[in-house]
């Protein structure tokens, strides 16, 4: 059985303007229909999360308990229990709207050596 154990290096949340370039495709313009003149009605977060692997559904846990915490029900001492293993994370964000856009890899001689599966990062 292999190690659960997995090392996150670095996690950051940035907010994003929303505007129709996010939802253009590659070779085709972007046809979205904006619900109001100063845009759409709901806000867009980037969440990068950095690490030596990630198990079965775990970016997506971190990403259902990062909202939890944006809503005001999980606090500081809440996140701190999550880590210390001591509280269950909260649930798990759907799929949709997730994505992988890299993966390095490390050499301990050469330093990383990145494999970019995205074009758009």
């Amino acid at each position: 059985q292999k190690n659960p154990e997995r090392t996150i290096f670095s996690a950051s949340l940035e907010e994003l303007p929303l505007s129709a370039d996010l939802f253009a495709l590659p070779g085709q313009d972007a046809a979205v229909d904006w619900p109001a003149a100063d845009g759409p009605q709901c806000r867009l977060f980037a969440v990068k999360v950095v690490g030596d692997g990630f198990l079965r559904h775990m970016v997506r846990k971190i990403v259902g308990t990062l909202k939890l915490v944006g809503k005001g029900q999980l606090g500081p001492d809440d996140m701190r229990a999550i880590l210390a293993r001591e509280l269950e994370g909260g649930p798990a964000a759907p799929a949709r709207g997730l994505w992988l856009a890299k993966v390095c890899d490390i050499d301990i001689a050469t330093g990383f050596k990145r494999l970019s599966l995205a074009s758009n990062t």
